[in-house]
């Protein structure tokens, strides 16, 4: 996982749930519902299809089946009789996952098709079905695992139990307020005793189309006796002496991080938060030649070292450094995935991305698949990124969503804005928001920091953004940042601009400042917008250009820094390139600057 033990300190700190459960030495889970499962009662809405290049057309139609559409419906925030009752005219039984399929369309991966008629759409899905709870006493987390793109609202024993994405007191017809990806969502929830009993429960749900999007339901329900650790536990920064590590539970709990010297030292601290769900911790005094360990507690007792996260000091100044860098994720787990193996194979102290890790930021399922992914090389490396234009989904709930993960506080005048620096032993690194450009409090705020910065006369300025100064992705460059942001870099001497947005790989220069485009981490690959047949000539200074899919590491040295191109399975992408650090007399070699042959675009 990239350690690196010869450097220095190594820590290992395992995350404690302990709610007012009592020790166990094992957790319980039962599971209530399968995915997949048979014996679904269903009934599914089919509306006349929306004409797609007729706006009026589109609004008689709505108007038309409000009526329709409101009967029975959950949208208003009525709790209906069916969704506890066992009478009613209903389909089935039906076998999860449902889909709403296209005419003519062969219903592959489902269980039950909807739709599949060229004059209606699925405006809406009630699913129902009874379950048992065998052994329900000692039970107290009652887990949901839904994947829908829908909006949700979800009912056990005639109690609303979950909402996603639809409005409480919106009209009976209303969709889904924002679309939802098609990762699993895990909602966890208290088990309330008079609500669950032992034989027949009814689990029922009502599913709702985000505008012509198709719908998609399968779920999973599962008892557990304890809550459990949902996100993380993974590494916010490591600095010398000090380490930030944080965590999530399902449900409110207490946490505790146990960390000293071992073997069979001391204990060198207990810290403990909670009852909450987000948990953060601060490990101090940590000394740099000594190897900490700690183990996983549930209410008090030592039962597992699974969550255990290990470490290595920070480079000191002067160090080789080394560091990764992706971007554009949106989608892709499996690329992800490879991406963070080749990651964690290179040995990084840390890696950066460049923005869309998630299609959507309001999409807690897109989150807890990225940290599944993440999670194991983040117990080990911390990661700083920058944030994307997907990041923002439904601003207004994503961008606090965003800074509550990573810890980054909200700036007063830039509501939504997210941008930071920091300091890894003598180099300065700098991430902007490329989504707020034209904020002069963030060029305001650049102003400062590199003023600041270039005092303590660091080895090298790094820039990092999702939307670069310069592209030959069908997005192009920012003009703003090439006219605004790059000047102010290019005078205090930054070394490399790291950018995302377009999915290709491009490499280049801005003077004596180079730039990557590295948006190649999972999302579907783009075009170039010059230099192939029926398009303009290329004008800009790029060296290389791929359609392919990498990520690019990083190694910087006293003098020169070499980046290196890699694809997931592991193979070049192009030959490493070194290029001198800025103000820097003496210069190393360079590698050979040639456009990679993959620029046969996809």
């Amino acid at each position: 996982m990239g350690l690196k033990p010869e450097r220095g300190w190594i820590l290992g700190a395992g995350l404690a749930v302990l709610a007012a459960l009592g020790a166990r030495a094992e957790a319980r889970e039962v599971q209530l519902v399968a995915p997949g499962a048979e014996g679904w009662q269903y009934d599914a809405l089919e509306l006349p299809t929306l004409p797609s290049t007729d706006p009026l057309g589109r609004t008689a139609v709505l108007a038309a089946s409000t009526a329709a559409s409101s009967a029975g419906s959950t949208a208003g925030g009525r709790t209906p009789s069916w969704a506890r009752a066992e009478g009613g005219d209903w389909q089935g039984p039906g076998a999860a996952p449902f889909v709403a399929i296209g005419p003519g369309m062969p219903c592959t991966g489902c269980g039950t098709p909807l739709g599949g008629r060229d004059d209606v759409r699925v405006a809406a899905l009630k699913l129902r079905r009874r379950f048992d709870v065998p052994g329900l006493a000692g039970l107290r987390v009652l887990t949901l695992k839904v994947r829908y793109q829908d909006g949700i609202v979800v009912f056990l024993n005639g109690v609303q139990i979950a909402q996603r994405l639809l409005t409480a007191n919106g009209p009976g017809d209303a969709g889904a307020t924002a679309a939802h990806g098609p990762e699993w969502e895990t909602i966890a929830l208290p088990i309330v005793p008079w609500l669950l009993k032992d034989k027949g429960n009814v689990l029922a749900l009502e599913v709702r189309p985000h505008e012509d999007r198709p719908l998609l339901l399968d779920l999973e329900l599962l008892a557990s006796d304890a809550p459990r650790i949902l996100v993380g536990p993974f590494l916010l920064l490591v600095e010398p002496g000090r380490a930030v590590v944080t965590a999530e539970t399902d449900l409110p709990a207490t946490m505790e991080v146990r960390y000293g010297a071992a073997p069979g030292g001391t204990t060198l601290a207990r810290l403990r938060t909670g009852p909450g769900k987000h948990h953060e911790f601060e490990l101090t005094g940590l000394g740099e030649e000594t190897y900490y360990r700690a183990a996983v507690l549930v209410g008090g007792r030592v039962v597992a070292e699974t969550e255990d996260i290990q470490f290595h000091a920070p480079p000191k100044p002067g160090e080789p450094i080394r560091f990764a860098v992706y971007g554009d994720v949106r989608g892709g787990p499996a690329v992800h995935t490879q991406v963070i193996a080749g990651v964690a194979g290179f040995g990084a102290d840390f890696f950066v991305t460049t923005g869309d890790m998630v299609a959507r930021g309001h999409d807690e399922g897109d989150w807890q698949k990225t940290f599944q992914i993440i999670t194991p090389l983040t117990r080990s490396v911390p990661m700083y990124p920058a944030l994307g234009n997907h990041e923002w989904g439904a601003g207004a709930v994503a961008i606090p969503r965003y800074r509550e993960l990573f810890a980054q506080p909200a700036r007063s005048g830039d509501p939504y804005a997210v941008y930071y620096s920091f300091d890894v032993a003598d180099l300065h690194f700098i991430f902007l928001d490329s989504n707020y450009y034209d904020s002069e409090l963030q060029l305001a705020w650049l102003v400062d920091d590199l003023a600041a910065a270039r005092k303590r006369k660091p080895r090298a300025i790094f820039a990092v953004a999702h939307h670069g100064p310069v592209s030959r992705g069908p997005h192009g460059g920012n003009e703003i940042a090439l006219e605004k942001y790059v000047p102010l870099l290019q005078r205090a001497g930054a070394a490399a601009f790291f950018s995302g947005h377009d999915h290709t790989y491009e490499r280049g220069s801005i003077g004596q400042m180079q730039y990557v485009v590295t948006g190649g981490a999972g999302a579907p690959l783009y075009r170039a917008s010059c230099g192939r047949p029926g398009f303009k000539n290329c004008r800009d200074a790029a060296k290389a250009f791929a359609v392919e899919y990498h990520y690019v590491t990083v190694e910087v040295m006293n003098d020169f820094f070499k980046m290196c191109a890699t694809r997931p399975d592991g193979s070049a992408l192009e030959a490493c390139v070194s290029f001198p650090l800025p103000g820097m007399k003496k210069k190393s070699p360079r590698g050979k600057d040639k456009v990679a042959s993959s620029s046969k675009a996809r």
